[in-house]
């Protein structure tokens, strides 16, 4: 019964590619109705029960989902929107607009007519009678077609294993296997959920970034936005301080291509800190600013000194800004260090330093 289903979704795509105009509207305009939303949720389902997955009881998995995305308290707060349908419901990932607005039934509709489908790689969905999660993308590219023979395409499936296994089962094994195989997963609930509490995802994560970012000429600095800091549906400001503090691991005296990427996206805020439209206001790069500066600091004072392989800057970020930017110190001392006690001392000693030189 499942079969003939999905291959009426097949056909059904089939004939809708042929009639769409190119690629892009395809993407755009396919409506998945809650039907195959429906049928997607099982297949997934028998799976994971042929894998032998063991699922979690509900309160371990809600809050271990809430862990990686932060669920309940961005909805207390009206900054995140969640649809619901019968076996499921999904976050769409629109983090930069504001539906709030909408009723149930339009919110559906969006959501099914693709304009909240593909952002970002797709949806993320969670089965309420089961327990498990997964990416959402429609029945027919579960599949491969041979022979008339419907083939499971083993990269969607294991990635949807090892993600339930690590995130929700705690499975060590899987985390190795996620970082190998599933980078874009792994950017993505950084990136886009802000999710930086795990060392080694950090780490993956600002490699990652650092290969894109540097891989260009001149540097690609689209890379780095809405990664170390960026805005909920309702404009808030989120800083990924973990992701941030990460910078401390991945640093020593022959090591220094992470901190170079702080102290690059802070330049490149500090730059454009008095554009009239920008994505951050004022405020907001000056605590963004601030939070790295707090961070990369005591590194750089710690490095710089030391015989290495490496050249490092004779002076600081935070030295560059105060002399090129004044108006960012002023603006981060004004509101009481933006919360960091230690960047009073770090500003302190800048102003020693001046003095020293006068």
């Amino acid at each position: 019964m499942q079969e003939e289903r999905i291959k009426v979704y097949m056909e059904k795509l089939k004939q809708f590619y042929r009639n769409s105009k190119d690629e892009i509207s395809f993407y755009v305009e396919y409506v998945m109705s809650e039907d195959e939303i429906n049928l997607v949720t099982d297949i997934v389902y028998q799976y994971l029960l042929n894998e032998s997955y063991e699922f979690m009881p509900k309160g371990i998995f809600n809050n271990r989902i809430n862990k990686i995305f932060d669920i309940d308290n961005r909805r207390k707060k009206g900054e995140l929107e969640i649809i619901d349908f019968e076996y499921s419901f999904y976050i769409p990932i629109a983090y930069y607009e504001d539906y709030s607005n909408l009723k149930t039934q339009e919110k559906k509709a969006m959501f099914r007519s693709g304009e909240w489908q593909y952002n970002f790689g797709g949806n993320f969905g969670f089965a309420k009678n089961h327990n498990y999660f997964f990416e959402l993308i429609p029945v027919t590219q579960l599949f491969e077609e041979n022979n008339e023979k419907l083939i499971p395409k083993k990269n969607y499936f294991d990635k949807i294993l090892h993600r339930n296994k690590y995130f929700i089962n705690n499975d060590s094994l899987s985390l190795a296997w996620l970082l190998e195989n599933d980078l874009t997963f792994i950017e993505t609930i950084v990136r886009v959920f802000g999710y930086d509490k795990e060392l080694e995802i950090n780490k993956a994560t600002l490699l990652e970034a650092h290969k894109y970012y540097s891989g260009g000429q001149p540097p690609n600095i689209e890379v780095l936005e809405h990664l170390f800091a960026d805005k909920d549906c309702r404009g808030n400001l989120h800083l990924r301080e973990e992701l941030i503090k990460t910078v401390e691991a991945e640093t020593n005296v022959n090591q220094n291509n992470i901190i170079r990427l702080l102290e690059d996206y802070c330049s490149h805020l500090a730059i454009s800190i008095k554009e009239i439209e920008s994505f951050f206001s004022f405020d907001e790069k000056c605590k963004i600013i601030a939070c790295i500066n707090n961070a990369i600091y005591p590194i750089f004072k710690e490095h710089k000194n030391e015989n290495g392989n490496l050249l490092w800057s004779q002076n600081s970020l935070l030295y560059n800004i105060n002399i090129q930017h004044p108006e960012i110190i002023a603006e981060i001392v004004k509101n009481n260090y933006m919360g960091y006690p230690d960047l009073k001392i770090y500003i302190d000693e800048l102003k020693d330093e001046n003095e020293k030189q006068k």
